[in-house]
Formats: C-alpha cells, structure tokens, sequence
C-alpha cells in the first residue's frame, strides 16, 4: 500500500506540516516504523514536538 505521511508541527493550535513523504508499505505499522525513521532524520531547526499523520494515498489521475 502507498501511505501518504505528514509531518506537522502545531502552532497558534494549528497543525502546519513541515515535511511530507510517500511511503510504500505493506501495513500502517511498517509505515509507522519508517516514518519514525524519517522523523528522527529532520532538520534540527525543528524544535518543537513533531507529529505524524498517516493517510492512505489515493491518486486521482487513475
């Protein structure tokens, strides 16, 4: 399954995402192992906490 992943900080309680990736994993879990990878590899200006919102990717075009 391809996963679309967003990376978000929040703000003013509002989310804004910092960074977004498409993972391609058999399940949620295995997606959430690599986006946790991926998290632990953003910038170091990103101070506050991260959080991560996965979707399933659903392209339009097909």
């Amino acid at each position: 399954m391809l996963f679309e992943v967003d990376f978000a900080v929040k703000e003013n309680g509002d989310f804004n995402t910092v960074y977004t990736a498409l993972i391609d994993a058999k399940n949620v879990s295995m997606c959430k192992e690599e986006a946790n990878d991926i998290k632990a590899n953003l910038p170091n200006h990103i101070d506050k906490r991260v959080y991560v919102f996965i979707g399933e990717f659903f392209n339009e075009h097909e």
